[in-house]
């Protein structure tokens, strides 16, 4: 269960948004788990993170669509991201080593979607 105490702490806005994500770690392996709100620091993932200790890495990758003239391409961002809160239906997640086109993508998909 927990427990709330304090004011909000995020500098960054969070949108709330619902985009496949997956996630990689040694004790959960590799699973598809939705997001229920994403900033451009990091996101809330819908799922079963009961046996993640905050503080852990994740692996987080996510496909996003772009469309030139007519032709659609789908491409996978890879980065990490620390634990830094489990609950009953989920983690909070901050995005370690981004770049600037992960960076790019990630505020696309904040603000245009997939």
């Amino acid at each position: 269960m927990e427990i709330q105490t304090g004011e909000e702490r995020r500098v960054e806005p969070r949108n709330q948004l619902s985009h496949e994500f997956i996630v990689a770690h040694p004790i959960l392996g590799e699973r598809m788990c939705m997001s229920e709100d994403v900033s451009l620091h990091g996101a809330f993932l819908v799922g079963d993170f009961s046996s993640v200790s905050v503080g852990s890495t994740i692996g987080i990758s996510f496909l996003k669509q772009s469309r030139r003239q007519d032709v659609t391409k789908a491409t996978r961002y890879r980065f990490n991201a620390t634990v830094i809160r489990v609950t009953e239906r989920g983690a909070g997640v901050r995005f370690q080593g981004l770049n600037t086109e992960i960076d790019a993508a990630i505020f696309d998909l904040m603000h245009r979607g997939a």
